[in-house]
């Protein structure tokens, strides 16, 4: 076992899973984030506008401009 393997064998005790964020709104988030990244990996669109357009997206979502 390398360093990095014990380094999170070690750490997984105070883990949890991520689901039920405590951020409000943050669900939006991850889904639209999930479709982000399939949009990236699955159908080979451009990262850079796919996350811009993500972020601009999240900003509205939170009310922010």
């Amino acid at each position: 076992m390398d360093q990095r393997e014990q380094d999170f064998l070690r750490i997984v005790p105070s883990g949890r899973e991520p689901w039920g964020a405590r951020v409000e709104g943050y669900d939006y988030v991850e889904s639209e984030g999930q479709k982000a990244m399939d949009a990236i990996l699955r159908s080979g669109r451009d990262p850079r506008q796919v996350l811009s357009d993500f972020a601009r997206a999240v900003d509205r979502q939170l009310g922010r401009r």
